[in-house]
């Protein structure tokens, strides 16, 4: 797998010619959520601009809610930075051969949804949960 890091979308454009082609978009949100303002429109836009490129979220935050919204946002995946980095690896690698990966503890957090009497928690499907 080859990494180039870049600080935006449009560093890469500028880059481009020089660049490989993408083959999967990892965007690092740190300690930033998906509903902090701009940032779901960001995940929809690049989603959008780059259809044929799984966009996956990397993010300080394991909290269903991001994470839900970052799949309604396109994202093909989120990966939580308290993975190791063979879990990163390999759901960058899902993503990439067309799966959705969602972190387990996320997944097990529906738990409490469902006990609850929750039937607004729709079910995924084709999801892969490490």
């Amino acid at each position: 797998m080859v990494v180039v890091a870049m600080g935006s979308i449009e560093e890469w454009r500028i880059r481009k010619g020089s660049a490989s082609p993408l083959s999967t978009i990892l965007f690092n949100l740190g300690g930033r959520k998906v509903t902090d303002h701009g940032i779901a429109e960001e995940i929809r836009h690049i989603s959008s601009e780059f259809k044929a490129v799984p966009v996956v979220i990397l993010a300080d935050t394991e909290d269903l809610a991001q994470v839900l919204t970052a799949l309604e946002c396109g994202a093909r995946g989120y990966i939580p930075t308290s993975v190791g980095i063979d879990v990163c690896v390999e759901a960058i690698n899902l993503a990439a051969a067309g799966g959705i990966f969602v972190p387990a503890s996320s997944v097990l957090s529906m738990r409490h949804l469902i006990k609850s009497g929750n039937c607004d928690a729709r079910p995924l499907t084709g999801v892969a949960v490490a």
